[in-house]
């Protein structure tokens, strides 16, 4: 995958939950999931790059909370436009 997506589920209308798809190598998988917070899980293979964010409580997270996570992994930012949907999920 060469670019970063987000998916939200809805339950009963309201955001559930969140998925962040970061761009990874053919063939990378998870290897672990870390805590980052409360409520941002980190999917990263086994050589500790992040694959992926899993956002508990996608209508508190912020574009900007998602950043600062991806600062900490060292991973690219990503366009605001990519995490739009977490505005809606709000």
């Amino acid at each position: 995958m060469s670019q970063a997506h987000l998916e939200v589920t809805y339950r009963h209308g309201e955001a559930f939950a969140a998925y962040l798809r970061l761009p990874r190598p053919r063939g990378a998988a998870v290897a672990a999931t870390r805590e980052v917070t409360p409520s941002i899980l980190a999917d990263v293979d086994a050589a500790g790059r992040l694959l992926g964010l899993e956002l508990l409580a996608p209508q508190g997270t912020t574009a900007a909370d998602v950043q600062a996570v991806l600062a900490q992994f060292h991973a690219a930012e990503v366009a605001d436009r990519d995490l739009a949907p977490l505005r809606k999920a709000s």
